[in-house]
């Protein structure tokens, strides 16, 4: 009983709790298969940059919807280290969280690299290989990294300050859909400056699968992780003074450990807070 005891407390801090991890590695394995898989047929003239802005945001749209109460549906490594950096998820959680990340993105780029024929990556081995983000143009370098960092900014920024309504209980329906919207005009207009990540992991599966890790690379894992961390200290210097004053009026009877539970359920609290 004991054992047990101790196991159910380690899941409920966070520290093991494979229902997260497995809803996260499926949302970034579906965002960077799908997203991928529209930036090749944009390089076969299949479909036009509007496309591929609109399946990457309804993707997100769609996991973010599924799997909001499990895991929380971060699917980027940047906003996982927001979270953490606001004390909004465990660190050791938060870690394996980023992990599953790019380990989806592997995958997700492996299955592309696999299914594609031999003429398809004739087609496109000039331009994205297997659906990597990528600039317009070569000469993009500086204006790429901070295309990733402000869009990687204003998504985390988002994703924290819906937090809110998470917490209040109001308005869950259009968080999913808040994301998914930002996600689609970011990827739309700056997608041609930075090749449109906003996401370490997304950025980087496709490339460690095709064997090409440049400057644009690096511009897609380092802008995002500083606009993640840059979204994480405004949005707590805007927002966390605002809701402590509000708490004890709009949190329906919810103390700081419940509103951390309900951001982040657990198996064993999840139905319990919903009920309050």
């Amino acid at each position: 009983m004991e054992v047990k005891k101790n196991e159910n407390e380690a899941v409920e801090k966070g520290f093991i709790d494979t229902k997260k991890l497995i809803t996260e590695f499926l949302g970034i394995f579906a965002l960077t298969y799908i997203g991928s898989w529209t930036i090749v047929y944009k390089d076969m003239n299949e479909i036009t940059t509007m496309g591929v802005a609109f399946i990457h945001g309804l993707t997100i749209t769609v996991f973010t919807w599924i799997t909001l109460d499990v895991s929380g549906s971060h699917f980027n490594p940047a906003i996982s280290l927001a979270m953490i950096i606001n004390k909004k998820i465990e660190w050791s959680l938060g870690m394996f969280y980023i992990i599953t990340h790019f380990l989806g993105g592997i995958v997700g780029a492996g299955f592309i690299y696999i299914q594609m024929t031999d003429n398809m990556m004739n087609m496109v081995k000039e331009k994205s290989i297997i659906g990597i983000p990528k600039p317009g143009s070569p000469h993009y370098d500086v204006s790429g990294f901070w295309a990733e960092l402000i869009g990687t900014f204003f998504l985390t920024y988002l994703f924290m300050a819906m937090n809110i309504h998470l917490t209040k209980k109001k308005n869950q329906d259009w968080y999913p859909m808040g994301i998914g919207l930002m996600y689609y005009i970011c990827k739309l207009t700056l997608g041609e400056i930075s090749g449109g990540s906003f996401n370490p992991a997304r950025a980087m599966g496709p490339a460690i699968m095709a064997g090409t890790i440049g400057a644009t690379q690096m511009n897609q894992v380092f802008g995002p992780l500083i606009g993640g961390i840059l979204g994480a200290v405004f949005y707590s210097s805007i927002y966390m003074d605002e809701r402590s004053e509000d708490d004890d009026d709009d949190d329906d009877g919810m103390n700081d450990s419940e509103v951390r539970e309900y951001i982040m359920p657990s198996e064993n609290n999840r139905s319990e807070i919903e009920l309050k």
